[in-house]
């Protein structure tokens, strides 16, 4: 069980220092929380005690120990002392379950289709948000985007490709991240902004819609006066049609 610990030490030993313990401890911290995660462990679930994870997952005792802080510490588990103790699932607060969701996101990004599907799902929340705070500025910046992926791809204009072909359109990235921008949910702009990151970084990053530059204008044109002329009817009628070319 040590043997795995002194190799991953050994290879990241830099001018003769060790990585600290701790780095290892986050790494079986992760691991536990993803076993309750997957075997659905509702609080009170037992774990195991120390000595049981430490034959488990083959980590050093004092890994353990520190891996039992950060999990205690982050409120998923509970040490319980006496016959039958050992360390129990507690009961998370909702902000410790976002933790651990962010935190998977940094081991292992979704699909780019899954990324996709709920960009659209957030998409109405987003719009409808923004609309009901648009004013005369905002909606001036906003035509002025949309403006831009009409002439997208005409020789010399920004975004044209070097072949002169049509790709998708930069402006779409611009404009989906300002009307978010618009949204006074946090919690609401803060994840679809992420989504859209992760959409960027799967290759996505110049139109996260998935639309040609020529229906990219039109498309967008209506859902921007749409939101500007803030009726729920018509905005809705316009998020219909955006994430129904979006899928074709």
């Amino acid at each position: 069980m040590i043997r795995r610990e002194a190799a991953d030490n050994g290879r990241s030993r830099r001018a003769g220092a060790e990585v600290p313990r701790l780095y290892a401890a986050e790494e079986l911290a992760l691991r536990i929380e993803r076993q309750i995660v997957a075997d659905r462990l509702g609080p009170g679930s037992r774990l195991g005690t120390k000595a049981e994870i430490r034959d488990r997952y083959e980590f050093a005792g004092g890994t353990v120990n520190e891996a039992v802080i950060l999990l205690e510490t982050r409120g998923m588990v509970e040490a319980r002392p006496g016959p039958g103790g050992g360390l129990f699932v507690a009961a998370p607060a909702p902000r410790t379950r976002l933790d651990l969701l962010l935190r998977e996101l940094l081991v292992a990004a979704p699909a780019a289709a899954d990324c996709r599907e709920l960009r659209g799902a957030l998409e109405p929340a987003i719009c409808a948000d923004a609309a009901r705070r648009c004013d005369a500025a905002e909606a001036a910046e906003l035509r002025a985007i949309v403006a831009t992926t009409g002439r997208e791809g005409a020789d010399g204009a920004p975004g044209a490709a070097a072949d002169g072909s049509e790709g998708p359109s930069p402006a779409a990235l611009r404009l989906h991240r300002r009307i978010a921008a618009m949204a006074t949910n946090r919690l609401l702009r803060i994840v679809y902004l992420a989504t859209l990151n992760l959409l960027e970084e799967a290759g996505y990053g110049e139109d996260p819609c998935g639309l040609d530059r020529a229906e990219a204008a039109a498309v967008h044109e209506e859902l921007v006066e749409a939101l500007i002329d803030g009726r729920r009817e018509r905005l809705a009628r316009a998020i219909a049609r955006h994430e129904d070319r979006s899928r074709t």
